[in-house]
């Protein structure tokens, strides 16, 4: 038996597996299960439907990002039932986005009043707060960041008007269809899709303008994620073959020109389709065989040639490319949904001063300032609550990017146990938290290690009692991290070590509030060393401790699922320094033995059809992090202030996925009147 999933918001026939599984709510003061061996792929006999893995709750707004409760951090605690083929019941005013795109975003459950009726025309000008370095995207569309994945789209997408629990729902597939085992990914392809007629490489006689989308073009782009050429960027290449390094081979059973791509996989893995919906760009074969051999690795450079070179169905097509200043993207005439996009095009200015682009937002130069961990500051917050909030509407995200102090395991002192957990247990995590409180807005919310919206981590009714983040025994933690740390160095005796910080306004004011922390409550100061980027002192593990926000160490970036998060502890999967991967509850680097019983627990939990077992691998694995691996402090959730102009409409993002996820390039439009 297999998962059916159509997109087409008509009356379809949904043809579910027979108990799909959903993880339940874990009770406190449960019993740790013991560590389960790595196990291979089940074998799909009477499994249960992999196709939506949990925690997937029903679609709900988007939670506010102060709210740290529960509901915002546990799976739903429900099981899908049986279903033989029914006719699903659709509203009948619901509208078919193909027959009737501005009526299906009216009726979309994201869509805000407020936003009035779609418009077209324009040019959207948004702001990245600095010069490309590369144009290679791994996963991810792109949102604002300088808009290179306008020019594609993916087999599936995330919708952006929903939250990063929903289920994936299909951009250039009409239908998908996923067997019992989840070794098979049946996907029918969407009818009359165009590649650009037009674009950069055009009058170079490279081939595939105008074609209409087929297998093949699917099979050529999967393949080539999945093993890049080497060529490409060296972490790009490995974090290809390791999500997506059991993808067989995908065939075209209709023929190479036909409408159905099946994805062959050696095993079943729980993220899988997540992955497939965090956007990979689909190119035209003949194109792509072309880009490579004429062009080999140029997307891995900030030559203007790596953005120009974009090519495929999506509504955007690249116009010009100045890494250094704004890069410009023109709206697709013969883009496949009717009516959309709605944009005449998007222009993205490099603008690095915090104060020289909040000006050019307030001035309406530009209608979008964020970017990553990036946007506008916590003073720039508080001014636009007391003196813009005509202007300028605040979008509060709680971004994939997790604010913390790194300690290498590999360098004294941080190389000792004892050392890294006395700073864990010390960090006031609420002194932080009022730290980044700036008028009603927090810019941080209390995180164990996985992130709060992932639903798989202990929820905060329980980690905000454990040892180092419970306020009511910060003294006692303090007062044990000084005895833990007289005990390594000598009573008062703290090394002078280095501290490196960055000019990155979200790391620098990590590193402002550390370095008054460690000073003031464990008598201990650094030699702090101002460098504009951490470059090679963090990827050649050459730090002995330093703040940073971003998905590491753990991997948590396009998914809620627990397996998008942990591949990047596996010693041997993840593209992360080795400082970040071999610390363990002792001196130095972690044995093979001890990296290999961490590296057993990601496996399982990666391919396990159990999400109840999930859920008590993936709390085993995070209290490890906290507990033994101790390289990561983590503070909090970083919130991000992605602010547009009012008058730039269909602006919204969901938590936890990064600003490539948002595919909102076909849904922004402007209202100036």
């Amino acid at each position: 038996m297999s998962v059916r999933f159509a997109y087409p918001l008509r009356p379809l026939v949904a043809i579910l597996a027979v108990t799909m599984t959903f993880v339940a709510l874990a009770c406190g003061g449960e019993e740790e299960a013991a560590a389960p061996a790595a196990t291979s792929a089940p074998v799909a006999t009477s499994a249960p439907a992999p196709a939506t893995t949990a925690p997937l709750p029903q679609a709900t707004e988007a939670p506010a990002a102060a709210d740290t409760s529960d509901a915002a951090a546990e799976p739903a605690a429900t099981a899908a039932p049986a279903a033989a083929a029914t006719e699903a019941p659709v509203a009948a005013v619901v509208a078919d986005y193909r027959d009737d795109w501005i009526n299906f975003l009216k009726q979309h459950k994201g869509y805000k009043a407020e936003w009035g009726e779609p418009t077209y025309g324009g040019i959207i000008k948004t702001a990245d707060p600095r010069p490309a370095s590369r144009f290679q995207s791994t996963l991810g569309y792109s949102a604002f960041s300088r808009w290179q994945f306008a020019a594609h789209n993916s087999l599936l997408f995330m919708d952006p008007w929903g939250t990063i629990r929903d289920a994936p729902v299909c951009d250039l597939c009409e239908s998908y269809e996923i067997s019992a085992d989840g070794l098979k990914y049946t996907f029918k392809l969407r009818e009359n899709v165009q590649f650009h007629s037009e674009g950069w490489a055009k009058d170079q006689g490279a081939p595939g303008f105008g074609t209409e989308l087929a297998c093949e073009d699917i099979k050529a782009s999967i393949e080539w994620f999945a093993n890049p050429p080497p060529e490409t960027r060296a972490s790009y290449i490995k974090f290809g073959n390791t999500i997506m390094g059991h993808l067989d081979e995908a065939t075209c059973p209709d023929g190479m020109s036909g409408k159905t791509v099946v994805l062959n996989f050696s095993k079943y893995r729980n993220a899988t389709i997540y992955w497939l919906a965090a956007g990979f760009a689909v190119w035209d074969k003949e194109y792509r065989e072309w880009m490579d051999a004429e062009y080999p690795g140029v997307q891995s450079t900030a030559n203007p040639e790596g953005y120009m070179i974009n090519m495929g169905t999506g509504p955007q097509i690249p116009l010009s490319a100045d890494s250094q200043t704004v890069m410009k993207v023109r709206k697709n005439p013969n883009y496949f949904i009717p009516g959309a996009p709605f944009a005449d095009g998007f222009d993205t200015f490099a603008i690095q001063d915090y104060n020289t682009k909040f000006a050019a937002l307030v001035t309406g130069k530009i209608h979008q300032a964020g970017h990553g961990s990036s946007g506008i500051t916590k003073a720039q917050v508080k001014q636009v609550q007391d003196s813009y909030a005509d202007i300028i509407e605040l979008q509060i995200v709680r971004y994939n990017h997790i604010s913390g102090v790194r300690m290498n395991n590999l360098i004294p002192p941080f190389d000792k146990w004892e050392v890294r957990w006395a700073v864990q247990i010390a960090l006031d995590r609420m002194d932080w938290d009022d730290f980044m409180t700036v008028g009603d807005v927090k810019m941080s919310n209390p995180a164990y290690y996985l992130h709060i919206d992932s639903g798989w981590g202990k929820p905060a009714s329980e980690f905000m009692k454990t040892k180092g983040w419970n306020p009511e025994t910060k003294d006692a933690d303090i007062a044990e991290a000084n005895a833990l740390l007289d005990g390594v160095f000598g009573a008062g005796v703290r090394p002078k070590t280095d501290q490196y910080v960055i000019q990155l306004l979200s790391r620098r004011e990590i590193s402002v509030w550390a370095i008054d922390f460690f000073k003031k409550y464990l008598n201990w100061e650094f030699d702090v060393k101002y460098v504009d980027t951490y470059g090679n002192i963090a990827t050649d593990c050459l730090y002995t401790i330093r703040a940073e926000a971003n998905p590491n160490p753990n991997k948590q970036v396009y998914a809620s699922d627990p397996s998008d998060a942990f591949w990047g502890v596996h010693s041997e999967w993840t593209t992360s320094e080795k400082c970040l991967h071999t610390g363990w509850k002792g001196d130095g680097e972690a044995s093979a033995d001890e990296l290999a019983k961490v590296n057993g627990w990601v496996e399982d939990l990666d391919t396990n059809l159990d999400q109840a077992k999930r859920l008590e691998l993936a709390r085993k694995i995070e209290a490890y992090l906290v507990e033994e691996r101790s390289t990561a402090a983590i503070l909090g959730v970083m919130n991000v202030a992605w602010p547009n102009r009012w008058e730039l409409k269909g602006n919204r993002y969901y938590n936890l996925g990064t600003y490539s996820q948002q595919r909102l390039h076909d849904r922004l439009w402007l209202n100036e009147g």
